[in-house]
């Protein structure tokens, strides 16, 4: 569980890992709470000494209206 403070109040958060590929890849999404994150993570090597590092977000919110 990860608490994150969203506005002026603090949301509890359950992170899933969905994908990992050590040192290259790995992704995990929320599974509660109002907004929920979904992360990408990737890692490409570019030479010996230099990487690119790529974080993809995405967030869904919850339409509480009726």
């Amino acid at each position: 569980m990860t608490v994150r403070r969203i506005g002026f109040a603090n949301r509890a958060n359950t992170p899933q890992v969905t994908a990992v590929d050590p040192s290259h890849r790995w992704s995990i999404r929320g599974l509660d709470g109002p907004i929920r994150a979904r992360v990408d993570v990737s890692v490409e090597s570019l030479t010996d000494q230099r990487s690119r590092l790529t974080i993809t977000l995405d967030f869904d919110g919850l339409d509480k209206r009726p």
